[in-house]
This record gives structure tokens, sequence and C-alpha cells, in this order.
């Protein structure tokens, strides 16, 4: 009799864990979604982010460059300084 009862509540037991799990499971698929939507928006941007800071370095040398180009009398001066500097 007492192995009976012992069996019944263990039955029970199992079945209300089990009943139990279902929906702590299903609350964390839920919460998981939105986790791994967060995620992948996070790294969407990160990598944009990489890009943009490329992409300004790039124009940064280039413009650099450009002025170094465009204007060589600016270029010719700095080389003047750095020449007294050397004279002296």
């Amino acid at each position: 009799l007492e192995y009976s009862v012992c069996a019944k509540l263990d039955k029970l037991e199992y079945s209300v864990c089990a009943k139990l799990d279902k929906p702590e499971d299903s609350v964390c698929a839920k919460l998981d979604k939105p986790e791994d939507s967060v995620c992948a928006k996070l790294d969407k941007l990160e990598n944009k982010l990489d890009s943009f800071k490329r992409e300004v370095r790039t124009y940064v040398i280039i413009l650099a460059a450009l002025m170094f180009i465009l204007q060589p009398t600016i270029f010719d001066l700095i080389l003047s300084i750095f020449k007294s500097f050397l004279r002296q």
C-alpha cells in the first residue's frame, strides 16, 4: 500500500513538474527570439559603423593628399621651414 501511494505521489509530482516545465520552456523560447533579433541588429549596426569609419578614413587621406597636390605653395613653405632648421 505504501509503495502504491509513493508511486502515485511520484507520478503526480512528475506530472506537475512536466506541466510547470512547459510554460517555462515556452517563456524562454519567447525571450530568446527578441534577444537574437536585438543581437543581429547590433551586429548589423557595428558592421555599418566599421564601414563608415573606413570610408571616413579613406576620405581624410584623399583630402590630405589633394591639399598637398593642389597647393604646392604650402608644400614649398613646409620644405623651406625644414630647410631653414637644417641650415641652423
